[in-house]
């Protein structure tokens, strides 16, 4: 039960992060990310869950020297691993909170797809097929005048106004309103909003791991 709590857990933060474009349109967006001077992944045999920013090439040295099961956060410039077992299934619990936030996660992941299609630019695609199609043309009417087949010709045109087409299908179908816009730009700054008073309990709480640890003796500052 605890493996497919973590595979889930995983699959949910994933979609939390990615959510939101590198650019990061809105800030109450990127703020639901949590704090940038804190971040935490738990490895679980194959399995990761993360949130915030860590090297994936410290991740990977990390696994060569403890293996496939330890918690790793990093508070501003120091980083500190944590192997023990029972701290480690605290911090996978504490990880776990995020699916009481499913709803939200979807909310912003829909809301912020529709919003990139509808800006999103086709120009070039459009106008490279249009070319492509008058110069199928020319040749096709070039084979007629001299008696040469046209069939092969005729798919690729084919090919190309369908293509075109679904472009502008694509298009039409992604066109939104100025309401419609405003609606899915107030859906994914309420969910954000919720989903940021989650994550921020959640680092609260990786924190006071962190602080419990190190009490403990046990959790390993990196260099």
């Amino acid at each position: 039960m605890r493996r497919q709590l973590f595979v889930a857990l995983t699959v949910s933060l994933t979609l939390l992060l990615s959510s939101f474009p590198s650019t990061g349109i809105v800030p109450a967006c990127k703020a639901a990310q949590g704090n940038e001077d804190f971040g935490w992944t738990i490895i679980s045999g194959k399995s990761q869950a993360n949130m915030g920013q860590l090297s994936p090439r410290m991740i990977q040295d990390l696994r060569h020297r403890y293996g496939d099961r330890f918690l790793v956060i990093r508070d501003g410039e120091e980083s500190y691993v944590i192997t023990d077992e029972a701290l480690v299934r605290r911090g996978e619990d504490i990880a776990s909170e995020i699916r009481n936030y499913q709803p939200e996660i979807g909310d912003m992941a829909q809301a912020e797809a529709r919003l990139s299609l509808s800006k999103q630019n086709h120009e070039e695609q459009k106008d490279a097929l249009k070319e492509r199609r008058k110069k199928i043309l020319t040749a096709i009417e070039v084979n007629e005048r001299n008696g040469r087949p046209t069939e092969d010709l005729e798919r690729e045109l084919f090919q190309a106004t369908v293509q075109l087409q679904a472009i502008r299908g694509l298009e039409e179908n992604s066109r939104l309103s100025a309401g419609e816009e405003k609606k899915l730009v107030r859906q994914r700054e309420r969910a954000s909003a919720r989903v940021k008073v989650g994550t921020d309990r959640i680092n609260r709480e990786m924190r006071e791991l962190l602080d419990m640890a190190k009490s403990r003796g046990l959790a390993e500052q990196l260099e």
